[in-house]
């Protein structure tokens, strides 16, 4: 069922008008294929699984291609810019991390980000399935299917490249679940120096393992971090330090954006403007974009001091890691639509090893669905904003409360 509902996205995106109309068929026949997979979730395959993540955005890519759809102004301009500028030998006053500039570069020299982003964001999304589906805890690999076949995810696949840093982080969950310690740093490194979100994982993890009192593995796992973090970071570090700060520079001040939680509650009290764009700065009191911070860093501490007071055993630690980054870009003043592809990653990983893990996965499902409205589609986007933030909030307070909630198996996952 799961390999129909595939083939019906691609069906609809080859055959029908490219336009918002789409994803409804598309969202419910992904819909109804898990319904009925539910039934034998126990009988899924989890390599049939993980060759369809791949299969399904590589399939949707082939066919946009043919159709000559240019894809987002990212795909399109951006990372071929800075890919273009790094091949040519200077670096960037880009706003992603060095990382993705190396990934841009990478997909220039091959060809263009346009034809090379969505296959390689394909052989992420098999990783992040793979992750999922490796728990092999009674439900996981449902989740992994409901995250192969999503089509509302299907845009952010194909034309911008956050499937990297989410399977980086998902598959570094699952060997810190494997107490694979250095593994686990330098998958979360390099996530870190692709996008930073999956070094808060990390930042809960070593955590974890200094309040258990797993030093030498602390160690390690910092260790390991910091090493991969720097080899991608450091050369440009030296070579061009204020092209590579821009990263940090260029997003730290930006304002809240009509995309964030924040906004909607603030217009309702009209202390926000309407910009151009979802993705702009409104204008909001000085005061908001602090109070917004500080509010962040605060439910992260607290996720943390959670952390080091309970000292749960290791898999409730890799839930906590899991929930953190999922916090913090819900949280976000400044959030992007693409963030739902870690969100949606973690999550359900989170959601494999938490009771009531269906309830999760459902809400993320919702919440994704309730995100392409907003942004590519724009379509009576501040109702869709509201149910997302609303799901996507609620799925991580089940995510958090699943840390003190009963044990489920994970043995399997290292085998």
């Amino acid at each position: 069922m799961l390999g129909a509902s595939a083939l019906i996205t691609v069906l609809i995106e080859g055959l029908g008008p490219h336009r918002a109309a789409r994803y409804g068929p598309e969202c419910v026949a992904a819909a109804i294929a898990l319904a009925i997979a539910w039934r034998s979730r126990d009988r899924l395959d989890t390599r049939a699984v993980v060759a369809l993540a791949v299969a399904l955005p590589s399939a949707l890519a082939l066919v946009h291609l043919a159709r000559g759809i240019a894809g987002d102004v990212d795909v399109a301009s951006v990372y071929p810019a800075e890919g273009g500028s790094l091949l040519h030998g200077t670096y960037p006053h880009s706003e992603y991390p060095p990382g993705a500039v190396v990934l841009f570069a990478f997909e220039t020299w091959v060809g263009s980000a346009r034809s090379v982003n969505p296959f390689l964001m394909a052989a992420c999304q098999g990783a992040v399935v793979w992750a999922i589906a490796s728990l092999r805890t009674g439900d996981a690999r449902w989740f992994a299917g409901a995250v192969a076949i999503w089509p509302a995810n299907a845009f952010f696949w194909e034309f911008k490249y956050d499937a990297l840093p989410a399977a980086l982080l998902v598959v570094g969950l699952v060997f810190a679940l494997r107490e694979r310690w250095a593994v686990s740093g330098a998958l979360l490194g390099v996530g870190a120096a692709v996008k930073w979100t999956p070094g808060l994982a990390f930042l809960i993890l070593v955590l974890w393992l200094v309040a258990v009192g797993r030093r030498r593995d602390a160690f390690r796992h910092a260790a390991a971090f910091v090493v991969a973090a720097a080899v991608v970071v450091v050369p440009f570090l030296v070579w061009s330090p204020r092209a590579v700060w821009s990263s940090v520079t260029r997003q730290a001040p930006r304002g809240l954006t009509p995309e964030s939680l924040w906004y909607l509650p603030l217009r309702l009290v009209h202390h926000a403007s309407q910009p151009g764009a979802v993705y702009d700065a409104a204008a909001v009191p000085s005061w908001v974009n602090r109070a917004v911070v500080v509010i962040q860093v605060l439910a992260l501490l607290a996720l943390a001091g959670y952390v080091l007071w309970r000292r749960p055993p290791s898999p409730r630690a890799v839930i906590a890691a899991a929930a953190a980054p999922v916090l913090f870009l819900l949280l976000n003043k400044v959030f992007s639509a693409q963030y739902l592809l870690v969100i949606l990653a973690a999550g359900c990983l989170a959601a494999g090893l938490v009771e009531r893990g269906r309830i999760i996965a459902v809400l993320l499902l919702v919440a994704a669905t309730a995100n392409v409205l907003v942004y590519p589609l724009g379509t009576a986007w501040r109702p869709a904003s509201v149910v997302l933030f609303a799901c996507g909030l609620a799925a991580v307070v089940l995510i958090i409360a699943g840390i003190d909630g009963r044990e489920r198996s994970v043995t399997a996952a290292a085998a």
